[in-house]
């Protein structure tokens, strides 16, 4: 989609993903577009990002670039406009194309390359371990630091539950540094993050008449979804984020939790059976997608049909999971605003990333499912974590309403342009 600024007057060139993305993206930008140079934009179409350059290639751009601004002269308080320019109502047509299709493939070789040769991703070895990132007690593992968790050159182990690298629903890649706006992307790649115009046309939305008080709702960890992410084909459903993660919670086998005789005692890790704590998670599919006939009967078969439900009924749990699909989820938002706690696992990096913080306005989940168990027994089942898990969706809330409105992503896209 194409986006061009002429005048103070935003024109839009081709209709967008659905039939919200031409139309917030333009709302996004005309409040301020009479203060923007004219220019011609691209925006992704496609949940999935686009542009991945290779390691190498991105290191001498980076030291051309800095011999460049040294050379750059006192900035001005105007703006030339580029001589081939046109009136920004069309584009000219091409017969080739700078992007590679590997839609339905593995794509981890191809993809891995963005990552240093040093790193993990990069290794000979296709068994080779992730690098340690987050914090271990007695075998749980928390997630204490989002961006080491989310960083594909630390995590090789990716390749499987990421559907990006492992058959991807649409896998449209060009390794030239083209500018190219997206609304979320993975560690790896160069696309230029802008606030998801899913988020701005507010397609999930939180009805504060239909709150809950905390007291009154459900002590449990809750989602209803699609099987999104990647393309289900030969079985690989099994690997990939959202079928795993369900499956793990369906027949949870033996789990680790903390336990203490005395509050002055040292916590020591219990293991139980996963039943004991299984009726704490209320977590199914509703909607069997992005798969050959064959998987699609295997998935229907292992997580059965459920109904759609209304998204209300959501509000009326303590802890709401969130989770990649075949990029951003696009429901974040209603749930910070929705008096719940959001659990999030999440890989892929949007314009709010360094802005919502983890532990303070929501809980960071792994992939693993290895630390649910005791995340939610201390909220549940200790003082303390009432206490806290309570203060958290109260604050994420709170945070929400100040920081992911409408005008703040209209001041960041505007300060995003402007540079």
């Amino acid at each position: 989609m194409g986006v061009s600024t002429r005048r103070g007057t935003v024109q839009v060139v081709g209709s967008g993903q659905d039939d919200f993305q031409a139309t917030a993206t333009k709302a996004m930008i005309s409040p301020f577009a009479q203060w923007l140079p004219e220019m011609d934009l691209a925006f992704n179409v496609n949940d999935e990002p686009r542009i991945l350059i290779p390691h190498e290639d991105a290191d001498r751009m980076m030291a051309s670039a800095e011999l460049a601004v040294r050379s750059i002269r006192a900035l001005g308080n105007n703006f030339t406009s580029p001589n081939d320019l046109n009136d920004g109502q069309s584009y000219d047509q091409v017969s080739e194309t700078r992007f590679n299709r590997l839609d339905h493939q593995q794509t981890w070789t191809h993809s891995r390359m963005s990552c240093p040769p040093d790193t993990p991703a990069r290794s000979l070895d296709p068994d080779i371990e992730d690098a340690e990132t987050g914090f271990t007690f007695g075998g749980i593992s928390f997630v204490n630091n989002v961006t080491s968790f989310s960083d594909i050159c630390l995590h090789p182990s990716v390749r499987q539950p990421i559907g990006l690298f492992n058959h991807p629903n649409v896998y449209s890649v060009s390794h030239d540094l083209i500018p190219v706006f997206s609304p979320s992307k993975l560690s790896i790649f160069h696309d230029i993050l802008y606030p998801s115009p899913y988020y701005y046309a507010d397609r999930t939305q939180y009805d504060e008449t239909s709150a809950v008080n905390w007291t009154d709702k459900r002590p449990c960890l809750y989602w209803r979804g699609a099987t999104s992410g990647g393309y289900s084909q030969g079985g690989t459903w099994r690997t990939l984020l959202r079928q795993s993660i369900l499956s793990k919670l369906m027949s949870p086998g033996r789990v680790r939790i903390l336990t203490r005789s005395s509050d002055k005692s040292a916590w020591d890790v219990k293991t139980i059976p996963g039943f004991d704590v299984s009726h704490r998670y209320d977590t199914h599919f509703t909607e069997i997608k992005q798969c050959s006939p064959a998987s699609c009967a295997a998935m229907r078969q292992h997580f059965g049909d459920h109904p759609h439900v209304p998204q209300e009924e959501s509000w009326r749990n303590r802890y709401l999971l969130d989770m990649d699909g075949n990029a951003l989820s696009g429901r974040f938002y209603a749930l910070l605003k929705s008096w719940s706690l959001p659990m999030k696992v999440a890989y892929y990096r949007e314009w709010h990333s360094p802005r919502i913080f983890p532990w303070k306005h929501y809980v960071p989940l792994s992939a693993s499912t290895d630390e649910y168990a005791e995340v939610l027994r201390y909220f549940e089942e200790e003082e303390n974590g009432k206490q806290i898990a309570r203060t958290m969706a109260e604050q994420g809330r709170e945070w929400a309403q100040k920081t992911v409105r409408q005008i703040d992503m209209q001041v960041y896209m505007f300060r995003l342009l402007l540079e």
